[in-house]
């Protein structure tokens, strides 16, 4: 049975949790700031590219509300990245069960838009479970409904799904001690290099402003790289319609759109998942 852990631990291990992804994070950034790109030009290591590719845009699923606020197709690019990382595996989650796990273990993020500095993460609004989150003294506690909730703290707007995700889906594939969210992650150039080389795909997270050239596309996405050949990044992105997933672009240019937000760096190593 598919099972997720749920998104909330002890904030001991929470803060754990945030500084191994800053620190790697951090070292990646260094390594692909001092890169040479130049030197991608003369390399080739693609891997095998799935026979189907689950698309964002599937009717099937679409139009399904995500979590709070929000469809499928609009806001769970980390929901189809874990999807494309366990059929490279061969594990056949369906796309359904996948996304009603992730919600109910809390990792679909929202909040009401005038308490920008509350994450809510509950997998639909509720009115008991929204008061929880606030102070008791907190004119929220007076509400009875939702609506009066949103009259006083405006309407749920999505603020994505959570990276973390992807570190328990390859910790769920690894069926190993590993360490969760420091195995899980790239530090550098030359270990994103390896993987490809010896048949790894590559998650990561990219700025779609620098991504696809668009300086109005302000959001950040989750992608899988699988090559990287003669300058070129060979990349299966489940919301790219325009070529059944498959988006070939300047391998420095996918590069600079994984640095745009320092914050966010990652990209996920599956070699333990071998």
């Amino acid at each position: 049975m598919f099972i997720l852990p749920e998104f909330r631990v002890p904030y001991a291990e929470y803060r754990a949790r945030q500084s191994k992804h800053e620190e790697c994070g951090n070292k990646l950034k260094e390594s692909l700031e001092s890169y040479d790109f130049s030197t991608l030009d003369s390399i080739s290591f693609i891997v095998k590219l799935p026979s189907e590719i689950p698309m964002a845009s599937d009717s099937r699923w679409a139009n399904r509300q995500f979590g709070a606020v929000n469809t499928v197709q609009n806001s769970a690019c980390v929901a189809f990245v874990s999807k494309v990382i366990l059929n490279f595996f061969g594990i056949d989650i369906p796309m359904e069960d996948l996304l009603t796990e992730i919600e109910n273990k809390g990792y679909r993020l929202w909040r009401l838009a005038d308490r920008k500095k509350k994450t809510l993460n509950m997998a639909y609004p509720d009115v008991e479970q929204i008061k929880k989150e606030f102070p008791e003294d907190d004119p929220i506690w007076q509400c009875k409904t939702l609506e009066e909730i949103y009259q006083l703290c405006g309407k749920p707007e999505g603020i994505g799904c959570s990276m973390f995700v992807i570190d328990n889906i390859i910790n769920y594939i690894a069926k190993k001690p590993i360490d969760v969210y420091r195995d899980t992650r790239i530090q550098s150039i030359d270990k994103l290099l390896w993987n490809l080389e010896h048949g790894i795909v590559v998650p990561l997270r990219v700025q779609n402003s620098i991504y696809h050239d668009d300086p109005n596309r302000k959001e950040g996405h989750c992608v899988t790289l699988f090559g990287i050949s003669h300058g070129k990044a060979i990349v299966v992105d489940t919301s790219f319609d325009g070529a059944n997933g498959i988006n070939i672009l300047p391998a420095e240019q996918l590069i600079n759109a994984m640095l745009w937000n320092k914050g966010l760096i990652c990209a996920w190593d599956l070699s333990s998942c071998i």
